[in-house]
């Protein structure tokens, strides 16, 4: 009777031990850092046109089920982050975007696990120019100009 007496004492005590454990050890992720997605290419990226295709990678385990959420922000620190995209795929389009430069991050959720936030991807956008615009609009004009200008006067020696 007495060493059940103590092997229901020393369970309790494991269980003790052990939440005790868990409560004093510091918060440690549930996703190791292979499993922290990470983006495709370099981490630095330019678009002239506010416009940029991301694309991302992580370790899946099997039968899982991803979530991804991509963040975007004006600030190095995402202390203006918003969440840009939210779901299972791999790339996402995001566009519209002014002169400046953004900054990217991503985690994974699985189950009510989450990762670490991958490393940030910073996207440059500089918009070409107006006076370039323009310059390229005038070329433009001129090109259709002259096209209309040798069919007309192509028809003409035609009907002479």
């Amino acid at each position: 009777m007495d060493s059940f007496k103590y092997t229901k004492y020393y369970h309790i005590l494991r269980c003790i031990i052990g939440l005790a454990f868990f409560v004093i050890t510091p918060n440690t992720p549930l996703f190791s850092s292979s499993n922290t997605p990470s983006f495709d290419g370099d981490l630095t990226q330019y678009s002239n046109d506010g416009h940029i295709r991301i694309s991302w990678e992580a370790q899946k385990a099997e039968n899982s089920e991803f979530q991804f959420e991509l963040q975007r922000s004006e600030k190095e620190d995402f202390s203006d982050a918003t969440i840009i995209y939210k779901g299972p795929e791999t790339a996402t389009f995001t566009s519209g975007l002014s002169n400046g430069t953004y900054f990217f991050r991503i985690r994974t959720n699985n189950n009510n696990n989450t990762s670490q936030w991958s490393e940030p991807m910073q996207l440059i956008v500089e918009h070409h120019s107006l006076n370039k615009a323009l310059w390229l609009a005038a070329l433009g004009a001129t090109v259709v100009l002259a096209t209309v200008a040798v069919i007309v006067t192509g028809n003409r020696k035609q009907e002479h």
